[in-house]
């Protein structure tokens, strides 16, 4: 976890150089950091005690002023496994990463009316929030105890000490103002090696589709989960859900649109020497295959995509990038290795015809060699078995049932066929037609001339 706590270490030096001239003092085993020299305000750092019931003041004393208690600091109570009763004063106003992380806490009683703000992850300035703020267990299992629970349930990470469900070893919440559903984490104690979400969950005898995985869910499960399937209606893995989970060696995501910051940074037996992402992903965030891509050599990239985050594929040593997206993905930095230049040694391949649009485009214009024959063949390779795909005098044929969408060159969907092992093309204008065919929860995309 090297890159995160790197990174975490930054925001620390930064906070702390904010706080160069703040004056800390211990009481009742809580150390706190004043603003002594710029205001009237006091953090809790720190807690040194083993006490299982702690009282955070609204204010404390010190040479005779007075300071309002208002930020519970990065880590503050980690680790304190003593701690079960944790109360905390109306003048809390935000709480930092992991402030009560390995704690032993059951019972968190908050005197805000309004919910204190929960601080970003620090690999992230944007909406990425961190539910490691807590043990996963406590949303589940622990007493949140609150002045208004309208508001609580309505903020950032407040909002999923309720609405949870726990089926077949999974926990589920279910956002109340869309009715949709996201996966949160593991039940504490019952990860498996193979997962299955289904495509809806039950709670209070209604079904919920299951649409998203949510930040960090998966994050830290290093050494039992080996493979997950999502469901098709599963359209969102969110920023660090898979965060380096070390044994994790395939993940089936044929519905997924966007892969969130870092999703699967870290899983390095997930991205081997060829890797696919599969059709009908637009977004990959930055880094979401960082310290994943040592041994990564042949990539191919879907028609469907539109972005690729700064960094995405961060330390591989690509010498074959395979394209089909007709207009080049936004992208700076992408394919940044420490160890090589990929854009002086990758090949670039893309579509017929589409080689001066990605010469031109922003990011791409560094590779040196581009070429236009990501024809037929190289996708015949670009999904990893499973099912087989013929495509002879413009009828396009499975050996399985499948889903089979024709996209014409301008993105636009013109033909659709469901449960189908064949699908012709004939009455279809002349041109090129992007095909994908779904089956057995993964895809194939192939490129028609006609």
């Amino acid at each position: 976890m090297i890159r995160k706590i790197f990174l975490l270490s930054c925001v620390a030096m930064m906070f702390a150089a904010g706080r160069a001239y703040a004056q800390e003092i211990v009481v009742d085993s809580v150390r706190y950091s004043l603003s002594t020299f710029d205001g009237n305000e006091a953090w809790v750092t720190d807690y040194i005690g083993n006490s299982a019931e702690v009282v955070i003041p609204s204010s404390i004393s010190y040479e005779d002023k007075s300071y309002v208690v208002t930020t519970i600091d990065h880590g503050a109570f980690r680790g304190c496994r003593s701690l079960e009763i944790l109360t905390l004063p109306s003048s809390i106003d935000r709480i930092d990463s992991s402030a009560f992380f390995g704690t032993g806490l059951k019972v968190l009683n908050l005197r805000a009316s309004t919910p204190p703000a929960i601080s970003p992850t620090a690999v992230n300035t944007t909406d990425t929030y961190d539910i490691t703020v807590f043990n996963k267990s406590f949303y589940y299992r622990g007493t949140l105890n609150v002045p208004s629970d309208d508001a609580y349930s309505k903020a950032d990470i407040w909002k999923y000490f309720y609405n949870n469900t726990v089926q077949d070893g999974i926990v589920y919440w279910i956002n109340s103002s869309t009715e949709k559903v996201g996966v949160f984490c593991p039940e504490e104690g019952n990860l498996e090696e193979d997962i299955v979400i289904p495509a809806t969950v039950t709670l209070d005898g209604m079904d919920y589709p299951v649409t998203s995985v949510i930040d960090g869910a998966f994050e830290g499960d290093m050494d039992v989960m080996k493979s997950i399937t999502l469901p098709e209606c599963l359209t969102y893995i969110g920023g660090e859900a898979f965060f380096w989970c070390e044994a994790l060696e395939k993940v089936n995501m044929s519905g997924v649109v966007n892969i969130g910051l870092q999703a699967f940074s870290g899983c390095k037996k997930l991205v081997k020497k060829t890797f696919s992402i599969p059709e009908g992903v637009k977004f990959i965030d930055a880094g979401a295959f960082s310290n994943s891509c040592g041994n990564l050599e042949t990539l191919f990239l879907p028609s469907s995509l539109q972005s690729i985050g700064n960094s995405a594929f961060e330390g591989s040593i690509l010498k074959d990038i395979y394209s089909f997206a007709i207009t080049p993905p936004d992208m700076v930095n992408s394919f940044y290795s420490n160890s090589e230049d990929v854009y002086e040694i990758a090949t670039l391949h893309v579509l017929p015809g589409c080689e001066e649009a990605y010469r031109s485009a922003a990011g791409w214009e560094k590779f040196r060699n581009i070429v236009g024959d990501a024809d037929l063949s190289a996708s015949d390779a670009y999904v990893d078995g499973g099912f087989e795909v013929h495509c002879a005098d413009g009828i396009v044929g499975t050996v399985v049932p499948a889903r089979i969408e024709v996209y014409a060159e301008s993105g636009a969907l013109v033909l659709c066929e469901d449960n189908a092992m064949r699908c012709d093309l004939s009455p279809l204008l002349g041109g090129v037609y992007i095909v994908r065919i779904s089956a057995m929860g993964q895809s194939r995309v192939l490129k028609v001339v006609r």
